[in-house]
């Protein structure tokens, strides 16, 4: 059975104090899972940044993850490791980042409706659009994954969970706009760089034409249509003044707090420098 939630309060974390940090939404969701007692609301948490790749815990164990990383970066994109499942996941002001912050239930809930709850949610979302979206991982997409949701064979959107002791947070990566070929034909490259070329270890093996995005593959009109599908849920919760918005966003975005777990996040994760 699949666990469900009545409502999610809305947070957006885009355009706060130090969101230009990568690993702020990360250190969010890691902060606020953290608080959650069985009596906490659930919260949808959404956020973008213009310009990174966000690697997977596997990822910098590659041979030439250094070489890898200063490629990225001489072409202008932020570059960190995330504490959650998956493998390297470009981000741009194309795609939106969706997380669900649930306490966790006084039932034993399989792992597995975890990612149904987000499945469903984006289905609902993506109805004005879409009603062929199937789940199953795509061979040749970047981050692979059992929960990887695609149309006609294209993926769009990988998801991914982090259990804690009291909360769950499940994160997906949603490409709504733009031709999704550059974004994994960069992931590509990394990776050739990374893998140094050996073929006895294992990294994706990405394909470009095998993600896409909802603009191409559904005819999604731009982010700000996707957002409004979202926000006007029925199970979100918005706050619709703007001294609300300030009220909630002052209790769940401490930002010293966060800014601790950023810091804790870039010692635990953090890709050691590796003796040639």
């Amino acid at each position: 059975m699949v666990q469900r939630t009545k409502s999610y309060f809305y947070a957006d974390s885009t355009d706060l104090e130090l969101s230009d940090d990568i690993l702020f939404p990360y250190a969010w969701d890691e902060w606020m899972c953290r608080q959650l007692t069985s009596d906490s609301p659930s919260y949808i948490h959404v956020w973008q940044h213009p310009k990174a790749i966000v690697l997977g815990l596997r990822d910098r164990q590659l041979p030439g993850i250094d070489q890898a990383i200063s490629w990225l970066e001489n072409q202008g994109y932020v570059v960190a490791v995330r504490n959650s499942g998956g493998a390297a996941v470009p981000l741009d002001t194309g795609v939106v980042n969706i997380s669900l912050v649930i306490p966790k239930s006084t039932n034993t809930i399989n792992f597995r409706d975890d990612f149904e709850t987000m499945i469903q949610l984006l289905r609902e979302i993506l109805a004005p659009w879409t009603s062929t979206i199937q789940t199953g991982e795509i061979k040749g997409g970047y981050c692979p994954g059992d929960y990887d949701l695609s149309i006609n064979g294209r993926k769009f959107c990988g998801i991914a969970q982090r259990r804690q002791a009291h909360g769950f947070v499940v994160s997906a990566f949603v490409n709504v706009e733009g031709t999704d070929s550059d974004r994994a034909s960069r992931v590509r490259t990394f990776y050739d760089i990374a893998s140094n070329g050996k073929s006895d270890i294992t990294f994706p093996l990405v394909e470009p034409e095998r993600t896409s995005s909802l603009e191409e593959l559904a005819g999604v009109p731009s982010v700000k249509a996707f957002m409004e599908s979202l926000k006007y849920h029925k199970s979100v919760i918005v706050s619709e003044t703007q001294a609300a918005k300030e009220a909630l966003n002052n209790v769940i975005f401490p930002v010293n707090q966060i800014f601790e777990v950023i810091k804790q996040l870039k010692r635990r994760y953090a890709v050691e420098p590796r003796i040639q």
